[in-house]
């Protein structure tokens, strides 16, 4: 396959991955191509995992893997995983569990299928039916399909919704030319996307930061406007802060999407940041039960990060532009683009979609969207679904010599969380808290909220506390206090704000105080939705997220 169709980005379906012999070669063909589109995504669908070394062998003898790519990365759980490489540009989905499970959590139109066949299935009549229809459902006028043996019933009932064989008597190859044109009423992600062109994203923190790298990636142009002259003026200022997936019993959705979130911002990590200096790949402690001996539980995967370094990293990527104190003060639609003004009045710039990513001030920008004639009916926020919090993290540097056996090897996440050594210039610091304070309740001054972090420390690491007693006592603990927003079901909201299948306007905030969790993965999201490209994740849970649920807008 050469003729990729112009297209922006180019989707292909594999359920037939065994080795990944066939995501090697889909992989060197494109980047062997000098007319092959911006971003490559393979699907692949399989009952267990892949034997991870035999799959990074393969890759990397056929492939190039940049930056090296650690087995111990590769997922063994259950659902849907986002691998990437060539900065982004090539995305391989796992999509681990029962075929027809998975095929229903996609939500994207495949330029290619490749098909496993099981020439021993018991009920292969009844299997094919079901097969063609959940494919079909996946393909568009032109999709390539193979199958990866000769299936005589099979291509017979492919012909029946609307797949005609490449040659007469092929029963291998064939390509979807319905003598009808499929619905999209009932799936708006099978319209076509708008071509890549210009965005702008109004908030330079990790959420907007994340999705200005996202769409730039794929061929966006992307100014990102922020009320502070510097990125990262709000809580992604915070010094330093905690990589760890939640954890439950019975590993419910929250714990699911964490653990998702906390994937892909390790990949962003290993590929913009400098490790030991901007974040590291340390490994978490969490104590289950504080104070209690055995009670934790140690997270491989978990990291301490530098969230305005991973900022810098996302808006320094070719394509996207940063514009410091511009506040955006209201939008309005001409009809062909938006128009984003200051608070005098003028015009900051023009761009066909804009994503809101301000935070709390995403609610402020919705609620100034009226519904004036030619305006695009856009969903409301209210202020109260996405209050503001308040918070404060007690920090300071650590004594080289008298304070080592006191503190733990790695980070520790509870009842709180202490990061005990991050490098702040040529020294070592540690920090602790937060406290978590509500927009209702008047903040604490500066000293109760230490007293209030030194409390929970106290229950976290007892040995550490003691050490750091006597800096508290004489009040030489220092103090970073920001504001992160979160939403009523604790859940970030991120997708479309408008009603249709055409959305200009769009949205990623309310992560709370998981923003190194969350903005990554809700940044791959929106441009998913935006490109009609595979999700990074399973569409049930992808829907618990999604910025028009019940209780977060009041219409969508």
């Amino acid at each position: 396959m050469s003729d990729w169709g112009g297209r922006a980005a180019w989707c292909w379906l594999d359920t037939d991955f065994l080795d990944g012999a066939g995501f090697a070669a889909r992989w060197a063909q494109w980047a062997q191509d000098a007319h092959r589109p911006g971003v490559l995504h393979y699907v692949a669908i399989l009952p267990a995992p892949p034997d991870p070394w035999r799959l990074h062998a393969l890759l990397l003898a056929r492939v190039a893997l940049e930056p090296p790519f650690a087995v111990a990365r590769w997922p063994t759980e259950p659902g849907f995983h986002r691998l990437e490489f060539c900065g982004g540009r090539v995305l391989l989905t796992l999509c681990i569990g029962p075929l027809q499970e998975m095929l229903r959590e996609q939500q994207f139109v495949a330029d290619g299928v490749r098909l496993g066949v099981a020439p021993d299935s018991r009920n292969s009549a009844e299997w094919d039916r079901w097969m063609v229809k959940a494919l079909a459902r996946l393909c568009r006028r032109g999709t390539q399909l193979q199958l990866s043996a000769p299936a005589p019933a099979l291509m017979s009932g492919l012909r029946q919704a609307g797949f005609k064989p490449d040659a007469e008597g092929n029963l291998q190859t064939a390509t979807y030319t319905p003598q009808w044109e499929p619905g999209t009423s009932r799936q708006p992600w099978r319209s076509p996307p708008p071509p890549p062109s210009h965005c702008v994203v109004v908030g330079a923190g990790l959420a907007g930061a994340a999705v200005a790298a996202s769409l730039a990636r794929r061929g966006w142009q992307v100014t990102v406007l922020d009320a502070w002259p510097s990125p990262a003026g709000g809580a992604s200022g915070l010094p330093a802060g905690l990589l760890v997936p939640l954890v439950s019993r019975d590993d419910a959705a929250r714990s699911r999407l964490s653990r998702a979130g906390v994937h892909l911002t390790q990949q962003w990590c290993h590929a913009l940041l400098q490790a030991g200096e901007d974040w590291a790949p340390s490994g978490v402690r969490q104590l289950l039960s504080d104070g209690e001996p055995g009670a934790d539980l140690w997270h491989a995967d978990g990291a301490w990060v530098k969230p305005a370094r991973l900022v810098a990293a996302c808006l320094s990527r070719p394509g996207v532009s940063f514009v410091g104190s511009a506040r955006v003060d209201r939008l309005l639609w001409d009809g062909g683009q938006w128009t984003l003004l200051d608070v005098d009045g003028k015009p900051l710039v023009q761009a066909p979609q804009v994503v809101l990513a301000g935070a709390a001030g995403t609610a402020v920008l919705l609620q100034a969207c009226g519904d004036a004639p030619g305006q695009p009916a856009a969903a409301r926020l209210a202020l109260r679904d996405m209050p503001p919090v308040q918070g404060q993290i007690s920090w300071g540097l650590r004594d080289a010599g008298a304070d080592t056996q006191a503190f733990p090897a790695t980070p520790v996440n509870g009842h709180g969380h202490l990061l005990p050594a991050v490098p702040v210039g040529r020294a070592m610091a540690w920090f602790a808290g937060a406290t978590y304070e509500p927009s209702t309740e008047p903040p604490l001054e500066p000293q109760a909220a230490h007293a209030q972090n030194r409390r929970r420390l106290a229950l976290l690491m007892p040995q550490a506390e003691a050490a750091l007693a006597p800096a508290f006592d004489r009040g030489q603990v220092l103090a970073w206090r920001g504001t992160r927003c979160t939403t009523v079901d604790r859940l970030p909201g991120v997708g479309a704000l408008e009603r249709g299948t055409a959305s200009r306007l769009w949205m990623s905030a309310g992560m709370g105080s998981r923003g190194l969790t969350y903005a990554i993965l809700c940044a791959e999201i929106l441009a998913a939705r935006l490109g009609a490209e595979p999700l990074p994740i399973e569409d049930h849970l992808a829907r618990l997220l999604a910025a028009g649920r019940p209780g977060l807008s009041d219409h969508l």
